[in-house]
């Protein structure tokens, strides 16, 4: 009877090892909605590697970006990988992008979620006031971001009042007179593509013609964002 016993113990032992380390080794999906979340919005996973594919945000990113890669640029992992808990946050009207840990993240605009790493972020959202625009923006969706621009942009930039996507975002506001050369606080939104964009000469600024393009953004207050 004493050795049965023994025998069944250590079975049960045994089980409770293995699905604990199943458990422990559970491999992170390629973005943080796709997670399955505790009751108080955290998930723990593992990253297989150092990260990588598309990431919008700094300490506090969209719901969307890489999950592991968003890990590497916040220092939560190395280039190996690694164990990560994270937590679901409210979503933010601007993302900042950045470089950080051989990771470099985008801007983006409002999204409805977001999520942060335990021990490696609040969760809290970016200033939406006084933040720096970033050169470019990215995407096609509905979004707005409010920022700030420095003195004489230079950058490439399609379009007249609407411009592509990868248009230079503070060059394209003062040719469309939402700020001088001097530069300023702007409200940038984000829409859908057009099947052409206009060039002109405006406030000192020329920009290019394009064609069809999958994505553009306008200033508020120059414009209702309508395509050409």
């Amino acid at each position: 009877m004493g050795s049965r016993l023994f025998s069944v113990s250590l079975a049960v032992a045994f089980t409770c090892f293995f699905v604990s380390a199943a458990a422990a080794q559970e491999a992170c999906p390629d973005k943080f909605d796709q997670l399955s979340l505790e009751s108080d919005g955290t998930a723990t996973c593992e990253c297989k590697g150092g990260g990588g594919g598309s990431v919008w945000g700094s300490g506090t990113y969209t719901a969307d970006s890489n999950l592991c890669g968003a890990a590497r640029h916040v220092g939560a992992i190395g280039s190996s990988g690694g164990t990560v808990t994270v937590k679901k946050s409210s979503g933010c009207s601007a993302y900042t992008g950045s470089s950080a840990n051989s990771m470099t993240t985008s801007s983006w605009t409002s999204h409805p979620n977001s999520f942060y790493f335990v021990g490696k972020g609040d969760g809290k959202c970016p200033s939406a006031n006084g933040d720096t625009c970033p050169a470019t923006l990215s995407g096609g969706g509905d979004g707005e971001l409010k920022c700030t621009c420095g003195k004489n942009p230079e950058g490439q930039i399609w379009g007249t009042t609407v411009y592509t996507i990868d248009s230079d975002v503070c060059t394209a506001a003062v040719h469309s007179g939402a700020i001088t050369s001097s530069g300023g606080t702007v409200k940038v939104k984000t829409k859908g593509g057009c099947i052409r964009y206009q060039s002109s000469t405006q406030n000192g600024v020329t920009s290019g013609e394009w064609g069809e393009y999958h994505g553009s953004f306008y200033f508020v207050g120059t414009t209702d964002g309508a395509c050409p």
